[in-house]
């Protein structure tokens, strides 16, 4: 048997073999043999192949290797490209879903891709390993079954459907291990194989770097719903779409062009190649100008009577050999010492590489620490907060990662591989991983050229973070693909190759299941007031509820949106302009939207956008206001109050009307919250102010009149009436002017707009204040009580 005929042939190394540490093999396996696992042939060939010099050039079977490399890219590309939009899909399915709900959601759907996929890694090795099966065939089923999941995941119509799909699209997809298996097989001699395998981490490099383009590229991620048609439909359906396209081409490129090369089944026909050689054969005929006809030779008459020329048995050709039957070895027999110690440090590096990948990601999120936090510091075991980013400069970090890992992987891993073997970079390099991991928390600490509760900006904070990525992008350019040649040479007989792969990748499958809640376990205690926050009832409220903010680019706005979004809330940030920037700054929770209130066209859109997306509108706070004139009211110009009066007055009953009519929809136990935006000159007498003090006292009337109107619906209308703040409106009147206010101000300082915002949220909030109504809140240092 095939078996016999290797063990006949280490017999001179067994000896030299039997009592070396178990990752010897390796080395020798790597260094010394021409096969595609290790078979401790003699290693007499080592010093010729170390003085060969192997460049990318000089890889063998350069067009099998582009294959493999599209369909590893695959992958990455489309799973990167989901994840960065399914969020938002998932929200627009059911806008009344609360947003820790679709995050569990999102979770869910990465948990059955990886859980399926878990679960086929070795039955799809074994087809691969099978006479009935082989690695190309496994290859096409799971690129089929992307394909189809891919195409259907843009159209789907709730959450179940889109579970399904990740499912069957994870039970059909053995891509990973098969592509290592032909990878190995299709570049058998090992002084190109560190070459061959960096390609793999090569190929998801550049997909982290893609995907993300595809999908900011071709989903707006807070989609209008305008217009009609399949896109506005399904606004979600179009990345998917590309995603199923490339997947399309990657598969009819595999079935036309990839050759099998199991040994079982290396000879079986395979129709794919047939017609693309076909093709080629054609294409060539037509492009050199030869017609069919003229590809065929008259047959010479003397070679003819030979042929027919009848020949003695005795002169026949000998008979050819028997092929010697290929043996498969049980995959009992594939966990030998050698490979269970390679499963073991596999093992442990997908545990602590994927709960890194998960913890410091989230930290970079988490919210800055405030300064009790600060004081509260225990370190190095509770730092408090993080550093606060938001999706842009995530994003950035993220594409770092990709940027840095390219060149280390074409130029510096296959030099030392060469130079040192896989085994040695794989210990070298993996001595940094806990130095690494040490420095990771203390990004918290890094100073911000931004105040709290912004997150950390400036030149400090990246100064920290781009050489933590370059270090990143160097150890894992090294040892990944070092740890996937010991795994290719662990394997202990050809034909077990596929369920090797297979094998070790369910086994990183399963750790990377477990590594998000050790990685939240890691996180989470950050510092004693860290947890006291996050357990505070308060810290939630507002989760789940859709709130619009209108007038909210700068000033008390601003501070409101930070305040409601902070606590969970989904945020539609409405203004002329300058909120893009806001919601920018803060993330998928903000939703900026343009509003003029002086326009029923605009508002009426603004309906329009809330009822088709969200369907919903729990809460109001109507920030709009505009300053008018400073003059006596004799020499007030009719066109001025008259702008004045249109914004203030009835821009404001317009969106007023707008949160009635959704509140008085919704079978809700408490109808919702109105909070309006006066103004103390609306409560006593402003000089030189007529037109603004005239319309801030009219809202104060709307907010009693409507309260009771609809205390019967249970809905609470009420307003906050600051007194001079610390915005742009007050600051434009001057020095001379903010002076005089602090003078008056029993307090004597101005409100600051964080101060105007919590009790915003306080009118807001249905338990806190589900008794107050009809009421006005003063916030302006002791103004009114003087």
């Amino acid at each position: 048997s095939l078996i016999q005929d290797c063990l006949a042939k280490q017999s001179n190394a067994v000896n030299k073999t039997t009592h070396r540490h178990p990752f010897q093999i390796e080395t020798n396996a790597v260094h010394g043999d021409s096969t595609g696992v290790q078979t401790h042939t003699n290693t007499a060939r080592q010093p010729a192949m170390a003085e060969a010099k192997v460049t990318w050039a000089s890889l063998p079977r350069k067009d099998q290797l582009v294959i493999l490399f599209l369909v590893r890219f695959c992958e990455p590309i489309v799973k990167v490209s989901i994840s960065s939009y399914v969020y938002f899909q998932l929200q627009s399915l059911d806008p009344s879903l609360p947003s820790a709900t679709i995050v569990q959601q999102t979770t869910l759907l990465q948990a059955a891709y990886t859980v399926a996929q878990s679960l086929a890694s070795v039955f799809l090795g074994s087809v691969a390993d099978s006479p009935r099966g082989g690695r190309k065939v496994v290859i096409v089923l799971s690129l089929l079954g992307s394909f189809v999941a891919c195409s259907l995941f843009g159209f789907v119509a709730n959450f179940k459907q889109a579970l399904v799909l990740r499912f069957v699209e994870g039970l059909t997809n053995g891509n990973v291990a098969m592509v290592r298996t032909m990878t190995s097989e299709v570049v058998q001699e090992k002084k190109f194989q560190a070459r061959a395998f960096v390609l793999l981490n090569i190929s998801t490099s550049f997909a982290i770097i893609l995907s993300a383009l595809v999908a900011a590229g071709t989903v707006e991620l807070t989609p209008k719903g305008h217009g009609s048609g399949l896109l506005a439909r399904y606004p979600y359906a179009l990345p998917a779409l590309l995603n199923a396209s490339f997947l399309l081409v990657v598969l009819v490129t595999t079935v036309l062009f990839l050759e099998e090369t199991s040994k079982l089944v290396r000879h079986r026909y395979d129709p794919g190649i047939a017609l693309s050689r076909y093709l080629v054969s054609r294409f060539q005929s037509l492009r050199n100008g030869t017609s069919k006809e003229a590809l065929y030779a008259p047959v010479n008459a003397t070679e003819e009577m030979a042929f027919l020329d009848e020949q003695e048995p005795e002169a026949a050709s000998p008979p050819p050999k028997p092929i010697k039957p290929v043996v498969c070895l049980p995959t009992t027999r594939i966990f030998t010492k050698n490979m269970v110690l390679v499963l073991l440090a596999a093992f442990i590096y997908e545990a602590h590489l994927a709960t890194a990948s998960v913890a410091f990601p989230n930290l970079l999120v988490t919210p800055v620490s405030s300064r009790e936090e600060e004081a509260q510091r225990v370190l190095p075991f509770f730092f408090g907060g993080g550093v606060g980013f938001t999706p842009l400069p995530l994003a950035v970090y993220s594409v770092m990662y990709g940027i840095f890992s390219i060149p280390l992987q074409l130029i510096l891993y296959p030099r030392l591989s060469q130079r040192l073997g896989p085994l040695h970079v794989w210990r070298i390099f993996y001595l940094a991983f806990p130095l690494l991991y040490y420095a990771y928390p203390f990004v918290a600490l890094v100073p911000s050229s931004s105040p709290p509760p912004s997150g950390k900006t400036g030149l400090a904070i990246w100064a920290v973070i781009t050489p933590m990525q370059v270090l990143t992008a160097l150890l894992t350019s090294t040892v990944t693909p070092s740890q996937t040649v010991l795994i290719n040479a662990a394997c202990p007989h050809p034909s077990a190759l596929a369920r090797t792969h297979s094998i070790a990748y369910f086994s990183s499958m399963v750790t990377r299941a477990g590594s998000t809640a050790l990685a939240g376990a890691l996180l989470g205690p950050q510092s004693p007031s860290t947890t006291h926050r996050q357990t505070h009832p308060k810290m939630a409220r507002f989760t789940s509820k859709i709130i619009l903010v209108t007038s909210c680019a700068s000033g008390s706005g601003a501070a409101i949106v930070r305040r409601l979004a902070s606590e969970g809330a989904t945020v539609i940030a409405a203004d002329k302009s300058g909120h893009e920037e806001l919601a920018a700054e803060l993330g998928a929770s903000v939703i900026p939207r343009h509003l003029d209130a002086a326009s029923e066209d605009s508002i009426r859109d603004l309906e329009t956008y809330i009822r088709t997306t969200h369907g919903r509108l729990d809460i109001l706070v109507n920030n709009t206001g505009m300053g008018g004139p400073r003059c006596p009211i004799l020499d007030v110009q009719a066109a001025d109050a008259e702008e004045v009066f249109r914004y203030n007055i009835h821009g404001a009953f317009l969106i007023l009307q707008l949160a009635l009519r959704f509140m008085t929809e919704q079978q809700q136990p408490t109808g919702g919250s109105i909070v309006l935006t006066a103004s103390i000159a609306g409560l006593i007498g402003t000089p030189h102010s007529a037109p603004y003090a005239i319309s801030k006292g009219a809202v104060i009337a709307m907010t009693k009149t409507a309260a009771v109107e609809y205390a019967k619906h249970g809905i609470r209308v009420n307003a906050v009436a600051p007194g001079p703040t610390v915005v742009p409106m007050v600051e434009a009147l001057g020095a001379a002017a903010t002076a005089g206010f602090r003078a008056r101000i029993p307090q004597a300082r101005l409100a600051e707009p964080r101060e105007v915002a919590g009790v915003v949220a306080f009118l807001a909030d249905g338990d806190d204040a589900g008794h107050v109504t009809g009421q006005v809140l003063c916030v302006d240092g002791g103004w009114t009580a003087a």
